[in-house]
């Protein structure tokens, strides 16, 4: 959930995700703190366990090697987190198509 909360994120600022993974972009401090400030992702981070915020999100990717820290408080995903997101795009663009084809 933590990382999908960052490519949700990092999509709907109207950035391409494929920028995520560039170390001279990927997630930046101000990025940290907007999502730190939205009580919408405040609210899917407590639901997914992240009681203390994004800061505990980024710990738990960043342990588990599906992000990598770049620079104080900046951060890419691993290889392994970029294709779980790629996937996670790749469902919901047949979820689309399926459901057009369906009201066609």
């Amino acid at each position: 959930m933590a990382l999908l909360i960052i490519g949700r994120y990092f999509a709907q600022s109207g950035r391409d995700l494929q920028y995520l993974e560039f170390p001279a972009v990927g997630l930046r401090e101000n990025d940290i703190a907007t999502i730190a400030k939205d009580d919408e992702y405040t609210m899917m981070l407590r639901s997914a366990e992240f009681k203390e915020g994004i800061e505990a999100a980024l710990s738990f990717l960043r342990n588990r090697g599906f992000l990598f820290e770049t620079g104080v408080n900046r951060y890419i995903p691993s290889p392994a987190g970029m294709y779980f997101l790629e996937k996670l795009i790749g469902v919901y663009q047949e979820k689309i198509e399926v459901d057009t084809q369906t009201k066609e």
